[in-house]
């Protein structure tokens, strides 16, 4: 029971706190690169497991515990799409902060660890560790800090834990093949398929390159 107020006494103070962030303004470029990156990235940061591929959002926790959605991101009827500016776009992104100065919950799944001093370090694509450390941040909410795996949070025994993903588990045996068939098809090389619920293999399975 002091357990259970512990958390409730932490969601609360949280729910309740107001973040003052003003981000700095930023280029938007519009141009055919850059949207076809965009869409990239929001596909491999997780984005799209949440507010889907139309932006529309969805119901993504529904049980006796309570129900989280995820918010319409467009400008049709209930999106938010008209009422954020640029500069609100980076505070919720880049900070998990509403334009309110509230917090956002579960957006950046990496929401109690931001510091929202730090300044900004642009990361532009290219094949290199640098680079692949920006997109698979979003790996991390699951697989851990250190990709060792483990259970997730709120899971029942029953269900399967994270994979681990360093050298210490089944990563030690795939090839880069082996990798991007188990991304594209969700089967690892054994023929044995990922569990579809912990996994959402179907949405990087649309990112190409």
């Amino acid at each position: 029971m002091l357990s259970v107020c512990g958390i409730y006494l932490a969601s609360e103070a949280r729910i309740n706190k107001t973040y003052v962030v003003q981000p700095a303004p930023i280029d938007i470029p519009s141009d055919a690169a850059s949207i076809a990156e965009g869409q990239r990235l929001f596909t491999v940061r997780g984005c799209v497991d949440c507010h889907t591929a139309d932006l529309g959002g969805k119901r993504f926790i529904d049980s006796e515990a309570g129900r989280l959605a995820a918010s319409n991101l467009t400008h049709g009827a209930g999106g938010v799409g008209d009422a954020y500016a640029d500069v609100d776009w980076v505070r919720a992104i880049r900070h998990g902060v509403r334009p309110t100065g509230k917090p956002l919950l579960v957006m950046p799944s990496a929401e109690l660890l931001i510091d929202h001093t730090a300044p900004v370090v642009a990361q532009p694509p290219s094949v290199s560790v640098e680079y692949g450390q920006y997109p698979v941040a979003s790996c991390t909410g699951c697989h851990q800090a250190n990709f060792a795996g483990g259970p997730l949070p709120g899971q029942t025994e029953d269900s399967p834990p994270a994979a681990n993903l360093t050298p210490a588990g089944r990563l030690s045996t795939w090839t880069e093949a082996d990798f991007i068939q188990i991304i594209r098809s969700g089967v690892r090389a054994d023929g044995t398929p990922i569990n579809n619920a912990n996994m959402p293999w179907q949405a990087f399975a649309q990112v190409q390159g």
